[in-house]
């Protein structure tokens, strides 16, 4: 396997002789966990699994560091994958009974967020390698859902996550500005209904809100951990193929902005965010998942110019160190993730042993973003 690494780590293009001895060798360090994490994952798991939720993300995360790396074996199990799934998300053929309000794993559920974050791995596997099979079935769904007089699909914050990266692809494919109108009329909704302005943070959905919904502790305010990651990390995603002329990009930058101030805040001095953000008294042990997505934005962030990189390099510096020494078990699993139901977002504390394929695809995305980081250190 070192030998394997060392012809993955001979090609990238940020080792080049110039670079800081040091900075390079920690690089090589990062890439390699992850690596290890990532092919200890894939000779657990089949490809042969459904295109929901939770498997696209691992698959999401895969599918980057394998653009980074040049990794065509570890490549390869998300290609099968999408043959498994024939380029498809739910796979119901008669749009006369799509849906999306029911959230379960059923085939109807074309239009359920949960069911389309596999157009983003197929979007972006065509970039490469295009082919229509690759892209027809995401043309077809989303053509047919922005065509409806709904906004109201994204009712819950993973949803942002799922969805709104596969809506921006689609404009870069296609250079029709419908799907970016259409991602921020069904953001806005989001938005209106979810945003709190005081604390910058987002309530999971209309459940959780306050004052109907309060901590059992202290009687404030919940705010998840996790899907506060899901949704600053959408915003990077969508930045991705957001044009810098868009007028959407300003209320996007602003949320991306306010939240990346308010979460670095709320981080641990062991490098975590947990559970739930804003009551210290619930859930006050270790979660990976929240902490990685929240690490890979603020690193996009920098990486991209959006956020100032002496202000956020002690957050992201902490958080490398706990995902890379705490959350990364001897066997290379990714633990303390916290698991579903969505009860738990607020009431459970993980452990070293829960580890989930999401989990381990949100730790791909970090670790991937995160060496982009320090190949960017002066």
């Amino acid at each position: 396997m070192r030998k394997i690494l060392f012809i993955v780590f001979l090609v990238l293009p940020f080792c080049a002789l110039s670079q800081n001895g040091k900075i390079k060798k920690k690089i090589q360090e990062v890439l390699e966990t992850a690596y290890k994490v990532d092919s200890v994952y894939q000779s657990r798991e089949t490809f042969r699994t459904d295109a929901f939720w939770d498997f696209g993300v691992f698959h999401v995360g895969n599918l980057e560091f394998c653009k980074l790396t040049g990794n065509k074996q570890l490549l390869d199990y998300t290609i099968r994958w999408a043959e498994h799934n024939n380029w498809q998300g739910a796979k119901e053929p008669n749009p006369m009974r799509w849906h999306y309000r029911t959230p379960l794993r059923v085939e109807q559920n074309v239009m359920f967020a949960d069911y389309q974050i596999c157009f983003q791995v197929y979007l972006d596997l065509n970039e490469k390698d295009p082919d229509e099979k690759k892209t027809k079935r995401a043309f077809e769904v989303f053509n047919y859902q922005t065509s409806l007089n709904l906004n109201d699909y994204w009712y819950w914050m993973d949803a942002l996550f799922m969805a709104m990266p596969s809506m921006s692809r689609l404009y870069a494919m296609s250079k029709n500005g419908m799907y970016l109108d259409k991602m921020f009329e069904y953001f806005s909704f989001f938005d209106s209904q979810f945003y709190d302005k005081e604390a910058h943070l987002y309530y999971r959905d209309k459940k959780y809100k306050y004052p109907y919904c309060r901590s059992p502790k202290s009687g404030g305010k919940l705010f998840w951990s996790r899907g506060n990651g899901w949704v600053i990390a959408s915003f990077a995603r969508v930045f991705e193929h957001l044009p810098d002329t868009s007028r959407y990009k300003k209320v996007f930058l602003d949320r991306f902005t306010a939240m990346a101030d308010t979460l670095k805040n709320l981080q641990k001095p062991e490098g975590y965010w947990q559970n739930c953000l804003s009551d210290n008294l619930l859930t006050p042990g270790y979660e990976t998942s929240g902490t990685a997505l929240i690490l890979y934005a603020l690193c996009y962030g920098v990486n991209s110019g959006i956020l100032d990189r002496k202000t956020f390099f002690p957050a992201i510096e902490k958080a490398w160190e706990y995902l890379s020494k705490i959350a990364v078990q001897e066997n290379f699993t990714v633990g303390y993730i916290f698991t579903t139901p969505e009860r738990n977002c607020y009431f459970y504390d993980p452990n070293p042993k829960t580890h989930t394929n999401y989990g381990t695809g949100c730790f791909l995305l970090a670790a991937t973003e995160y060496a982009k980081f320090l190949q960017k250190r002066k």
